[in-house]
């Protein structure tokens, strides 16, 4: 079986933190999106303070995926196959 279509059976918790991760990164993007864009535009404080918000919530769903006990269980290349897999994984609604 080619790795990309490795099952693998991830913990509920691991799941929800990617679930987190991939929440916060569309909601900073949105935002990001949805901001004027152009040389001469200036940002509001609070277009900046919103868009320093949901970065700092982004960094720390990241941070909670990156240091969970389960990847301390897998050693070399393993980790980064699994990180791969759970990055394409179909999350539960």
């Amino acid at each position: 079986m080619p790795k990309s279509e490795q099952v693998i059976e991830f913990p509920s918790e691991l799941l929800a933190k990617e679930a987190a991760l991939r929440a916060a990164r569309a909601a900073h993007w949105d935002y990001l999106r949805a901001l004027p864009s152009g040389m001469n535009v200036e940002l509001t404080d609070e277009q900046r303070a919103e868009t320093a918000r949901l970065r700092e919530a982004e960094r720390q769903a990241a941070h909670a995926l990156g240091t969970d006990g389960y990847w301390a269980t897998l050693v070399g290349p393993a980790r980064i196959e699994h990180r791969a897999v759970l990055t394409h994984t179909v999350l539960p609604e």
